[in-house]
């Protein structure tokens, strides 16, 4: 390997990068947060950006799992398109929900989607501060 080219590989499955030591592979994230602060780290590691391959250290940070989780956009079941938004048949309305430390909560109905995001970004930087991810 070349100085200052890229160590390891992108894991095909995760979209992680995985470095190979000693014939054990490693999370990429995980190598570049121990050599940095000298210690394995004590939580998640969450990238700022959602980059799975940015592992420059201003974008890794330590995260509980809700606080990894809640930077992460919508799922590929999201059929509204809105994190923490969809379309209630039975009100014929937008519905905004959020679940902040194992506790899920009804922001209300909407007649607008943007008004139904709006609400969950609030509640998404109240709940979650800078891990909040609204986009």
């Amino acid at each position: 390997m070349l100085a200052g080219a890229a160590a390891g590989y992108v894991d095909v499955v995760s979209g992680y990068t995985r470095i190979q030591i000693e014939n054990k592979a490693f999370l990429g994230h995980i190598i570049a947060w121990t050599l940095h602060y000298g210690e394995w780290p004590k939580e998640q590691i969450d990238h700022r950006d959602m980059v799975r391959t940015n592992n420059a250290i201003k974008n890794i940070r330590l995260a509980s799992r809700s606080q990894n989780c809640a930077n992460s956009g919508a799922t590929v079941r999201n059929k509204s398109g809105v994190k923490g938004v969809h379309w209630s048949n039975h009100n014929k309305k937008w519905v905004a929900s959020i679940q902040v430390r194992k506790t899920k909560k009804h922001l209300g109905f909407f007649e607008k989607i943007e008004d139904a995001a709006a609400a969950y970004q609030r509640a998404a930087i109240d709940g979650f501060g800078e891990f909040a991810r609204i986009a």
